[in-house]
């Protein structure tokens, strides 16, 4: 149908080698035409196998965030209210992606994976609740911390 090998090297036309000559003209200055930006979850939401992997998939990614986020912020930076401002991370970068993401223009934004991305940093912010303690308990046992380290970490 059609065949261009980008190879005029300079100008704003691409040249199309078959038969039907559909040549593409690149513009000086990219815009993208009636993009939508931040589609409320109300207009996204559907019962479709797309959107839940969506949703699932947007919730465990940013698992990770919220635990090594919440980590950093309870334990090395000591804040006071570290979970509070976990959360208010995840949300910010969600926010900075889906914005980002109004320029591209196979990309969409919306509400839902601003809500899904926070609720998987909060996510994280409990997985860490529930798992090093367990494995401060596991490790003690094992001879592998010092209680001095333990009863820090429990401050």
């Amino acid at each position: 149908i059609a065949l261009y090998l980008f190879d005029e090297g300079a100008g704003h036309m691409i040249h199309d080698r078959s038969a039907s000559s559909a040549d593409l003209y690149i513009p000086e200055r990219y815009t993208v035409i009636n993009k939508i930006s931040m589609v409320p979850f109300w207009e996204e939401f559907e019962m479709s196998r797309s959107y839940w992997k969506s949703v699932i998939e947007n919730v465990v990614g940013f698992l990770p965030v919220g635990f090594f986020f919440y980590a950093y912020f309870r334990d090395a930076l000591l804040l006071r209210r570290p979970m509070l401002v976990t959360v208010a991370s995840g949300l910010v970068a969600s926010l900075t992606i889906e914005i980002l993401q109004t320029f591209l223009p196979t990309r969409n934004s919306g509400t839902t994976d601003l809500i899904t991305n926070t609720l998987g940093t909060y996510g994280g912010v409990i997985c860490y609740k529930h798992v090093c303690p367990i494995f401060r308990k596991k490790y003690l046992r094992l001879g592998l911390i010092s209680e001095l380290a333990q009863r820090t970490a429990a401050d």
